[in-house]
């Protein structure tokens, strides 16, 4: 595809796509052209659909509720979530029509996320999340996207607290999954899920107590997944040995990479990327007495293999007079991209894999020959042009849509970008 061609049918979908919400910059000082120097204010000021654009900064947990925003990160900026405020970062309450996006971020420590109760889509994109004792978890929620994230499980822990000159243990805590999935649907590509590693053993003097699990990478209770990505779980915690050699306490067993709780659970994998992790045994001889989890522990009917689906790799912000280069790999086969101004997680009979922009154009992409794993390199270059009169922003979301060699249909994971103007 030339790049003529390319600028004519990439620009002809902007127009209506565009809107005419705001943008909020948030910055950890106050300046020309800072709206807000925490993001908690911007998000409280901005409407459905406005987009939130965080500038290099470390800065207080935020919570979005009942609307639909945009909280995303600058292009070449390094925004952190940690410091101060409520001890969670969550969206929660969203309605069918309204779609929120968080990109870019790092937690600065250990700091529990949570989606609730999110009917309306829920993107995650570039996320960097260790999280507090609590996890990261998703609940009730209908279509949470996770693109190119790691999320990693807090360690085990103890709740032992010096009473006099004893000391008491309530409970002993394994560690957190990576992500834990509860009445939920979601989608995973292009990331990576770690558990917890478990609490170790220990004999110091008064307290006392016994290693624990690690946790698994995804935890599901009655959700489904479709899963093109990594999930690790937790080693677990180590035992104790003696000068003399002895044991006094094993070391625990690690967790599975994915654990399904029941049966109406279900995962569909896209390829080998789910490990387990060995009991950790601190000095040999010491480790678990009891064998480390399967990869997947669960019920076997809840599992589906539909093989490798197209990838796609896109920047989440472009300004006017930039480019925008889209490039990825599928299958040899026909493959077309596709380009929308809404996202929903759907399922369509015939196509493998899950649907996400709804009534998208669709361009066809040139590809280059199979490489060593018979898959097809591709990549796309498309500049960005005016985006219109009084026109701040466009979310865009990008999508490959493949019909591979055998007639399959494909359908890959997708990548929402925010078109800028040059202002801002």
């Amino acid at each position: 595809m030339n790049r003529s061609r390319s600028l004519f049918v990439f620009a002809f979908p902007l127009a209506a796509f565009a809107s005419a919400q705001q943008v909020h910059v948030v910055a950890p000082s106050a300046g020309p052209g800072v709206d807000f120097t925490s993001i908690s204010a911007a998000v409280a000021a901005a409407q459905d659909g406005d987009l939130v654009l965080v500038k290099s900064g470390t800065y207080a947990p935020f919570q979005i509720q009942s609307k639909g925003v945009h909280v995303v990160e600058d292009a070449g900026a390094d925004a952190r979530i940690g410091i101060g405020g409520a001890g969670i970062c969550s969206v929660s309450n969203t309605l069918a029509d309204q779609t929120a996006w968080l990109h870019g971020f790092a937690s600065a420590s250990p700091l529990d996320f949570a989606i609730d109760a999110c009917t309306g889509p829920v993107l995650l994109t570039g996320l960097t999340w260790t999280s507090g004792t609590a996890g990261s978890r998703m609940t009730a929620s209908d279509a949470v996207m996770l693109r190119s994230c790691s999320f990693t499980g807090a360690a085990g822990h103890s709740d032992c607290t010096w009473v006099g000159s004893a000391c008491a243990c309530s409970q002993l805590h394994a560690g957190a999954p990576g992500l834990f999935a509860t009445d939920s649907r979601i989608s995973v590509h292009s990331s990576v899920l770690n558990g917890g590693y478990g609490l170790s053993a220990s004999g110091l003097w008064p307290c006392f107590y016994s290693a624990t699990p690690g946790g698994p990478g995804l935890l599901l209770a009655n959700s489904r997944a479709l899963m093109q990505s990594i999930c690790h779980g937790g080693p677990g915690g180590a035992g104790i040995k003696l000068l003399d050699g002895t044991c006094a306490e094993l070391g625990a067993p690690g967790a599975a990479g994915v654990l399904a709780t029941d049966a109406a659970s279900h995962i569909d994998f896209t390829g080998p990327f789910v490990s387990a992790a060995d009991g950790a045994g601190g000095l040999p001889p010491c480790g678990s007495v009891a064998p480390s989890a399967p990869d997947y522990d669960g019920p076997q009917s809840g599992i589906g293999v539909i093989g490798y689906l197209p990838t796609l790799l896109a920047p989440a912000v472009v300004r006017e007079g930039q480019s925008a280069t889209l490039s990825g790999r599928a299958l040899p086969g026909f493959t077309l991209l596709a380009v929308s101004g809404q996202a929903d997680l759907l399922e369509i009979p015939g196509l493998l894999g899950w649907a996400v922009p709804t009534a998208p154009a669709l361009f066809a992409l040139p590809t280059t020959p199979p490489g060593g794993l018979g898959l097809v390199d591709y990549s796309l270059t498309l500049p960005i042009t005016e985006l219109g009169a009084g026109v701040d922003f466009v979310i865009v979301h990008a999508q490959v849509i493949q019909l591979d060699t055998s007639g399959t249909g494909r359908v890959g994971e997708s990548r929402p970008i925010a078109l800028l103007d040059a202002q801002f």
